[in-house]
């Protein structure tokens, strides 16, 4: 069933006798992904008015309606994080950021103690310094939830829809920046998986993946995801994982997962809230009901805090906010990360 509607005030054109034209119908897709356009109807009146004919077509083309904004607002964004991030470069005066092993070589009179490697040494009968040089393409992996709990309406809009919003912009700004990103998306299994690419191009491979995801209608299982990206991604990268959980008790395998993920690669956390839970919570009617709503919905916010603590104690970055208000502190947890 094609998930598109009409726009207001869209309606049939006239033509004469052996005239042609052209008719834009404006169509609004309710959905993302690929939708078939509807039916095109044609009615022909003979001359009087008398007789009348008509009949429907089926259109051949299908439409894909896809996340993300504007494009003048992407390339606003990345603008503007391009700036950004050459205002904190400037602040920066650490020595040594962004290099990764090269080779190791003979120490020499006055090379840093510090670049010493001693295993190599002993096994040489050497002193022997680690070279380092620039990593200038670092990697960023980006794995998304399209489990059950993404498919929650926010304003009758999907969470997962309005989150990829703000992956597609993360994905922008990193791949403006010169890095290689690559795209994971999991439910019960993994759903789509782009290895690490640079270049713009990759941007609308992503975007292109995101599209086409299927409704979120199976639980998300994040110890098959974070097998998944062993198995195909062993070099040490940065991982952004945007999910949603409920409580303390569902959030268990989650947390296993998570730091296993964080002893081998840097790692983001992006909790994408539920603005329902949180004006349930700041309600101030007194009626039975809405005092019984306020205690459930400030446990659930209360047991929320306490897996984000422990996310952070296992060595993530860890981020919770509405998914229409995601994209400013992703970015700028991911800026603040590789200025680091």
């Amino acid at each position: 069933e094609a998930a598109l509607a009409l726009a207001p005030g869209a309606g049939p054109g006239a033509q004469g006798p052996g005239a042609s034209g052209a008719l834009e119908v404006p169509c609004v897709p309710l959905e993302r992904g690929r939708h078939r356009l509807p039916a095109l109807g044609v009615r022909v009146r003979q001359g009087l008015g008398l007789i009348a004919w008509q009949g429907t077509w089926d259109a051949e083309q299908a439409v894909r309606a896809v996340p993300g904004r504007p494009q003048g607002e992407t390339e606003w964004l990345m603008q503007r994080a391009a700036a950004l991030a050459e205002q904190g470069r400037r602040r920066l005066r650490r020595r040594g950021a962004e290099q990764e092993f090269e080779s190791l070589r003979e120490y020499v009179v006055g090379d840093e103690l510090k670049r010493i490697d001693w295993k190599a040494s002993a096994r040489r009968h050497l002193p022997m310094v680690r070279q380092f040089e620039s990593e200038r393409q670092a990697e960023l992996i980006v794995a998304v939830d399209c489990g059950r709990l993404m498919g929650s309406l926010v304003d009758g809009v999907p969470k997962l829809d309005l989150a990829l919003t703000s992956v597609l912009d993360l994905c922008a700004v990193a791949l403006r920046r010169g890095e290689r990103v690559g795209f994971l998306a999991v439910d019960a299994q993994p759903r789509a998986w782009l290895p690490p690419r640079a270049g713009l191009g990759q941007l609308q491979r992503i975007l292109e993946a995101a599209a086409d995801l299927p409704p979120c209608r199976e639980p998300v299982s994040w110890v098959r995801a974070v097998k998944h990206l062993d198995a195909r991604h062993r070099k040490r990268c940065l991982v952004v994982c945007m999910t949603d959980f409920t409580d303390e008790l569902s959030a268990d395998d989650l947390l296993a997962s998570m730091a296993a993920l964080a002893s081998r690669h840097a790692a983001i956390f992006v909790a994408v809230g539920d603005p329902h839970l949180e004006r349930v919570f700041t309600d101030r009617a007194h009626d039975e009901r809405a005092l019984f709503q306020r205690a459930v919905a400030g446990h659930l916010l209360g047991e929320r805090k306490r897996v984000l603590a422990r996310l952070s104690r296992a060595g993530l970055v860890t981020l919770d906010a509405e998914p229409r208000a995601l994209s400013g502190p992703l970015l700028r947890a991911y800026l603040e990360h590789r200025l680091r």
